[in-house]
């Protein structure tokens, strides 16, 4: 399965899960603080 790039930003901005075979759950972990302090203005 693939996800856009838009939708995908949108998963993470939102605090929604994104399918376990995206990525390595490091890595999700690292994109997932980053847009969640992209939508809290904190970036």
């Amino acid at each position: 399965m693939l996800i856009p790039g838009t939708r995908l930003r949108e998963l993470l901005a939102t605090g929604q899960p994104v399918p376990d075979h995206f990525t390595r759950p490091e890595g999700l972990e690292v994109l997932s603080r980053y847009y969640a302090a992209e939508t809290s203005g904190g970036a």
